[in-house]
């Protein structure tokens, strides 16, 4: 092989390896995980980071009962696809949420309304659950997820985005 048609070679195999990453479709399984730690606080409103029901969690800061709760996360995809948004959080009653998807320049992708509804008994972390809220299709990037009521908001602990 010749010095021209091995550095051709390898252009083509980086130029392949390029293409697949960023072209192919997710695996079945890939994850985009978030702690409650991670949310962006300079984008969320009356949030707090709190451990008071024995677990780091995210729950309606101050005015604490007014509502008008809203958490922003920050998200990058490698891969576009279909994603499963799930969702572990605590509440001891009914605080449903909207879900809004957005670039990272905050133009709407995809929102769905009447989310988290489900009670799990307590606030406190032994009766934390994952349930899963929404199926969002992504292409590869930025992207925030925000949660907004106005009512308040269940005790958010993690999330993650499965693709399909």
């Amino acid at each position: 092989m010749t010095s021209k048609s091995t550095s051709r070679s390898i252009v083509h195999f980086a130029i392949v390896l390029i293409a697949s990453t960023f072209l192919a479709p997710p695996l079945a399984g890939e994850e985009v995980f978030k702690r409650a730690s991670d949310y962006s606080n300079s984008k969320s409103k009356k949030i707090e980071l709190s451990s008071r029901w024995g677990c780091e969690m995210l729950q309606n800061g101050p005015d604490y009962n007014r509502g008008g709760n809203t958490v922003v996360f920050d998200v990058y995809f490698n891969k576009g696809g279909r994603y499963k948004l799930s969702v572990e959080y605590t509440s001891e009653n009914r605080r449903p949420v909207d879900i809004y998807l957005e670039k990272a320049n905050g133009s709407r992708v995809a929102s769905v309304e009447d989310r988290l509804t489900a009670t799990t008994g307590s606030f406190n972390c032994s009766h934390k659950d994952w349930f899963d809220e929404a199926y969002f299709n992504v292409e590869p990037g930025a992207y925030q997820v925000r949660f907004k009521t106005q009512a308040v908001i269940p005790h958010i602990h993690a999330i993650k985005f499965r693709s399909e």
